[in-house]
């Protein structure tokens, strides 16, 4: 996996929590994250 493609996702996930979104959105987006990774 490209690094910048993951260091965006992360970047996603740390906005997401700084922007105190709910539980679902954050597990949505951390299992984004993990599928990208597993793929990489």
């Amino acid at each position: 996996m490209e690094y910048e493609q993951f260091y965006a996702e992360y970047t996603n996930v740390s906005e997401a929590v700084m922007a105190g979104l709910s539980l679902d959105a954050l597990t949505m987006e951390i299992g984004r994250l993990r599928q990208l990774v597993d793929r990489g």
